[in-house]
């Protein structure tokens, strides 16, 4: 892996990030980390990173599978598998979070992601604010039939308000 982040945006917009293999070796099955972020969304807006039907990432394991901060706003995470190999049944995992929003990020949708194996699945802190997070499977697979536990599910914290889980998050 790289000694930072996989991929990292800082600034501009609109960006699309789809169909990579991020923390993970070719096959998608094994770990290879990056040092720090698998992606990171630094001060940047309006980006899609995974898509519907089958453009998500798989990013295994890395410090933090996807960082959003610095007031990142209105960007979607969508249909990846965070924590997880390429089946989305093996837990590989972040020492941190698999997805984690802070330092005022804000307006951005997490939706229909497998993220489990990871410390923290989605932490959300640091004045983060309206920010949902809708039908994921968080300490599962997509099936529901596997437990690939984090340790904690989703933790919000240090002054972050009026975000929204769910509808439709299935967390285990």
């Amino acid at each position: 892996g790289n000694i930072g982040s996989g991929v990292f945006i800082e600034g501009g917009a609109e960006n699309v990030v789809q169909g990579n293999l991020i923390g993970v070796d070719i096959g998608g099955e094994n770990a290879q980390a990056n040092g720090v972020n698998g992606v990171r969304l630094f001060a940047t807006d309006g980006n899609l990173i995974g898509g519907d039907g089958g453009e998500g990432n798989i990013l295994g394991t890395n410090s933090m599978n996807i960082e959003i901060n610095d007031g990142a706003s209105f960007n979607e995470i969508r249909g990846n598998f965070v924590g997880v190999d390429i089946s989305g049944e093996m837990p590989l995992g972040s020492d941190h979070a698999g997805l984690s929003l802070a330092f005022n990020a804000h307006d951005n949708i997490i939706e229909n992601n497998v993220i489990s194996g990871n410390e923290i699945g989605i932490a959300i802190a640091n004045e983060s604010h309206h920010n949902q997070v809708l039908n994921n499977f968080i300490g599962t697979d997509l099936s529901h039939s596997l437990t690939l536990s984090n340790q904690s599910g989703i933790q919000i914290s240090n002054d972050a308000y009026d975000n929204k889980i769910g509808p439709g998050n299935y967390i285990l």
